[in-house]
């Protein structure tokens, strides 16, 4: 056995109590007039939301230099040169106690090109069309929850999601989802009305729905939206922990049995062959045990997020 090639190809492990750390590339940049470029964060963002901030986003398995370019382009529409990028500062720090510490670089450099909100942000009582829902649904959650100040898109990154968060003019938020078809609806529906209460605090509360339009409005719930939210693989695999203790929970839970209807009725329409069936299926339905509701999790298996 050659030692020194296995030495050699053994990774050098990292010391006890090292922690990953989340990296952000943030763009500053003044122009003649003295003016610097912010955004304003979204709400629902994971670190300083609803802020003014540079242009930033996370490194993806990616240079700083690289999610600098990149973020620049996605937000704004401004194109970067790396050559000519310079750090101006270095942050690290540890938001929340118990959070993974972060690291931001910010960096100085010229663009080219016009800026340009391209990622919406919730500024102003009228944002794009394009960030709102459809008029009937508008007018059918406003009928709920009163006049709505703000909308903001938080679909899903899937085909036909459609979610927004609506906060009101007077205080409160809500969540107003379009199903992608029927069925989607009237399962979601009658779940929020039967079992899902008994998930308590935890769970949205269904204010109401609309068959027609396949729509939803529920209360939002406390927690941390995990769109952009950049964690561990330690966190990672505790917050899947509390999925699926979530999860598992639903699913233990025996569905209602259903209504028995006697076969007098209906006897004479039917074969003797469907009368054994019914038959069958009366006897098996008396079998099942009484149906059982999820109960309320503990506080620590309690999976945080933004909307069902």
């Amino acid at each position: 056995m050659n030692t020194d090639t296995d030495t050699e190809d053994t990774p050098e492990r990292a010391p006890s109590g090292t922690v990953l750390n989340i990296v952000g590339a943030h763009l500053y940049r003044e122009d003649t007039e003295s003016r610097v470029l912010p955004g304003l964060r979204n709400p629902d963002s994971a670190f300083a939301g609803n802020t003014r901030h540079f242009l930033a986003g996370h490194c993806q398995q990616q240079s700083a230099l690289a999610c600098l370019v990149r973020e620049a382009q996605e937000e704004a529409e401004l194109l970067i040169d790396p050559e000519r990028v310079e750090l101006a500062h270095v942050v690290h720090l540890v938001d929340t106690p118990g959070d993974s510490p972060r690291t931001g670089l910010v960096f100085r450099t010229a663009w080219s090109g016009t800026p340009k909100v391209l990622e919406f942000v919730p500024a102003t009582d009228h944002p794009p069309e394009s960030s709102r829902p459809e008029t009937e649904v508008r007018r059918f959650a406003e009928q709920a929850v009163g006049r709505i100040a703000r909308w903001t898109d938080t679909s899903w990154a899937r085909e036909g999601s459609q979610v927004w968060r609506a906060d009101g003019a007077a205080g409160g938020t809500w969540y107003v989802k379009v199903h992608q078809n029927d069925r989607f609806h009237d399962r979601e529906v009658a779940a929020l009305r039967t079992w899902v209460p008994h998930l308590g605090v935890a769970a949205p509360k269904l204010v109401t729905a609309d068959t027609q339009l396949r729509a939803v409005v529920v209360t939002a719930v406390p927690g941390r939206p995990l769109h952009g939210t950049g964690l561990s693989p330690k966190e990672q695999r505790r917050l899947f922990h509390r999925i699926g203790a979530l999860a598992s929970a639903i699913h233990r839970s025996a569905p209602a049995p259903a209504a028995r209807k006697p076969l007098g009725v209906p006897r004479p329409r039917l074969r003797p062959g469907r009368v054994r069936s019914g038959k069958s299926a009366d006897r098996l339905r008396a079998g099942l045990g009484p149906a059982r509701a999820p109960q309320r999790l503990p506080a620590d298996d309690r999976p945080s997020g933004r909307h069902p």
